[in-house]
């Protein structure tokens, strides 16, 4: 049985990562900053503790994050698989709009607390004889800019540097590393957003596979909450996340898959493509995709 821990995994992409780990026959360790949530969640899963333990943890202060290992080594003896999900994001606004006090906790959330994951996984593995650390990927990871998201997606960009970075470190030893890419979620990061409100600040050509290759959305209640406004934007908005959202249950489980299959270190698990996005857009007319429910 595989043990895997998944920071921020009371809500949203984590708790569906739990649940499909779960349904694989793995042990998981589920953890967020309230425990009054984790337990919620673990209760929620409805496995025995053979199955699932939770405990809370703050990522932005080391010791609860080598707690959160050590408390996972203690329940389950090993960690096979560490998951960095737990992150923050912005409010919609251009930089100097910004809460300036916010600047330093998006950092130490999304940047610092996965630095520090990384770092206590990695040492907790080397010494257990291997591993496999993912972080989770976001807005900005592959350069692409939306104006409004600056926050955010810088921290999200120094993700993509810090992947590649530890992969590079690990060679030679019994630790992988990779990235995940599950596509853009919520309001605040939105395709819709970038082409109704804050426009893509294009720097490059994107080409098939390259920069800004991935698009997709996640349906969560955080994405919901964004068709609201204008009518007509909201028909729009609401055309775009059809064509290019996704439900948790279909994203969740497909990187469940590729991460339990995968022997390799420097991946990154990417679920949508520039070529599966064009073909979304050009089949959109006839086809009867329906990730918000709206057809009964």
């Amino acid at each position: 049985m595989k043990i895997v821990v998944i920071t921020g995994s009371t809500r949203g992409i984590g708790d569906a990562l739990a649940r499909f780990f779960l349904e694989r026959g793995c042990g998981v360790v589920v953890s967020g900053r309230g425990e009054t949530d984790v337990d919620a969640a673990v209760a929620r899963h409805g496995v025995g503790s053979d199955r699932i333990f939770g405990q809370a943890c703050d990522v932005t202060v080391p010791e609860q994050v080598q707690h959160l290992w050590d408390a996972a080594v203690d329940h389950f003896w090993r960690v096979d698989i560490w998951i960095n999900n737990a992150g923050i994001a912005n409010g919609q606004g251009l930089l100097w709009e910004q809460d300036l006090a916010f600047f330093g906790r998006i950092a130490a959330t999304n940047l610092a607390g996965t630095m520090t994951g990384s770092a206590v996984a990695i040492r907790g593995m080397l010494a257990q004889g291997g591993g496999a650390i993912y972080n989770m990927e976001g807005l900005g990871s592959d350069g692409r800019k939306v104006r409004g998201m600056t926050p955010y997606g810088a921290t999200k960009r120094g993700m993509r540097y810090l992947d590649e970075a530890l992969a590079e470190e690990v060679k030679g030893t019994s630790v992988i590393v990779g990235g995940i890419m599950p596509g853009i979620r919520g309001r605040r990061a939105t395709e819709a957003d970038s082409k109704h409100r804050f426009p893509v600040l294009k720097s490059r050509p994107t080409e098939p596979g390259g920069p800004g290759a991935n698009r997709g959305m996640v349906v969560t209640d955080m994405l919901l909450a964004g068709l609201e406004g204008p009518e007509a934007q909201v028909a729009q908005t609401r055309r775009i996340f059809t064509i290019l959202a996704d439900r948790l249950d279909d994203v969740a489980p497909w990187i469940v898959d590729r991460v339990l299959a995968n022997k390799k270190n420097g991946v990154l698990i990417r679920w949508l493509t520039t070529p599966i996005v064009a073909w979304r857009f050009l089949s959109s007319p006839f086809s009867k995709r329906d990730p918000l429910g709206t057809r009964g």
